[in-house]
């Protein structure tokens, strides 16, 4: 049997026993796992939000700071920012009050993380 080729050419992989979307994915969870502490967070792992009847948002992470700040964050390649992914941006913000940051490599998360931390 020959297995679909994924529509974005991410390669799904395995870490610890957790499953991932891709490799990046999983790169950007071992950061987290890894820098938590030092930069005074917890955070979840595929974060279901509710949306409109049925539908619902999962992000790919959620920070919350001792500030009482809460970082949502969705790691994507430039391709996979689609029409769809903007639109549940837009009814995050519209239902939940809740900015879905877009982070494309490790640079760009630590930068959002230093400005909700303080």
């Amino acid at each position: 049997m020959i297995s679909k080729i994924p529509k974005f050419r991410n390669i799904r992989c395995e870490w610890k026993g957790i499953k991932f979307q891709s490799k990046l994915e999983r790169d950007f969870y071992v950061w987290i796992e890894n820098n938590n502490g030092f930069y005074g967070f917890t955070y979840k792992f595929q974060e279901s939000f509710k949306l409109i009847g049925t539908r619902k948002y999962v992000a790919d992470f959620v920070l919350f700071f001792k500030t009482g700040k809460k970082l949502v964050i969705d790691v994507k390649s430039m391709a996979t920012v689609t029409q769809i992914f903007k639109f549940k941006q837009e009814i995050m913000k519209l239902l939940h009050d809740i900015d879905v940051h877009v982070v494309y490599n490790i640079d760009d998360l630590i930068k959002l993380i230093k400005t909700h931390a303080n």
